[in-house]
């Protein structure tokens, strides 16, 4: 039992998102471009760029379409595209 505990924290430690990767998959979701997410984020576009490989690898998922819908999923965005604040 202490086993699966463990297992389990330890993949949620993994998929969780960071407060600056929340940031940019929200910003993502709302269809905006990596260049306007740079911008808002006050990053380069590499870094927008890593950012996005790390957040769809963390949230298993391969398009701005299924980020949406995972962030509907999780709670973290509205279906209207309003994040919910916590």
């Amino acid at each position: 039992e202490t086993l699966a505990r463990v297992e389990v924290s330890e993949a949620k430690r993994r998929t969780a998102l960071s407060q600056r990767e929340r940031q940019i998959a929200l910003l993502l979701a709302r269809q905006i471009s990596y260049k306007a997410v740079a911008s808002q984020a006050e990053l380069s576009l590499d870094t927008v760029r890593t950012y996005v490989r790390r957040i769809y690898r963390k949230l298993a998922v391969n398009s701005r379409f299924a980020l949406r819908q995972r962030l509907i999923h999780d709670r973290l965005l509205d279906a209207d595209k309003s994040p919910i604040v916590p």
